[in-house]
């Protein structure tokens, strides 16, 4: 998934491409992600309330004190995010909705997918990608990889159709590898 440009109030132009490794055949879908202005705010919300929680444990509260934190704010945060995160990437806004059955259409439940996500957009890459539930649920074999627009692909080893070996010693009982050496 190419995300070319776009906002969270607008939303997002994308190209998808669905391939397999060592296939010639390639699917490119171009389309568009819907706008969500209320994810980012739901997302920075749970960030915050989960930092405050993970505050609380580098120090120490005494057994039986009243703190003013709770593990369930973070879990109703979380909770939250996830169905906000669902009913984005789920919504039947059409231009999505046509690469999301594209997605259903070419992927099998026992695939090993890599869903790679490329954007300069440092907020897409934070949100929580994992708890798509068409993709967590569905592909068990699923991981998400998030890549910039703008990366250079390694270099191809140098292949040499030349071996050499230099010398192989072993036990020299009764053998004479003076010459050979």
């Amino acid at each position: 998934l190419t995300v070319v440009e776009g906002n969270f109030e607008q939303g997002f132009s994308v190209v998808t491409r669905i391939w397999q490794y060592g296939a010639l055949h390639e699917t490119q879908l171009s389309g568009r992600l819907p706008p969500a202005p209320n994810l980012l705010q739901i997302f920075n919300n749970f960030r915050s309330v989960y930092n405050q929680w993970q505050s609380t444990y580098r120090i120490k509260p005494i057994p039986g004190q009243v703190t003013n934190f709770s593990y369930r704010e973070v879990a109703s945060s979380s909770f939250v995010l996830a169905n906000c995160l669902n009913e984005w990437l789920n919504s039947d806004y059409l231009e999505w909705k046509n690469i999301r059955e594209e997605l259903l259409g070419n992927l099998s439940e026992e695939d090993e997918i890599e869903f790679i996500i490329q954007t300069q957009d440092i907020q897409l890459r934070q949100l929580p990608w994992h708890l798509w539930n068409l993709i967590s649920e569905r592909f068990v074999n699923a991981e998400f990889i998030f890549s910039s627009l703008k990366y250079k692909p390694p270099l191809p080893p140098n292949p040499t159709n030349k071996v050499t070996i230099l010398a192989i010693l072993g036990d020299t009982t009764n053998i004479k590898v003076e010459e050979d050496k």
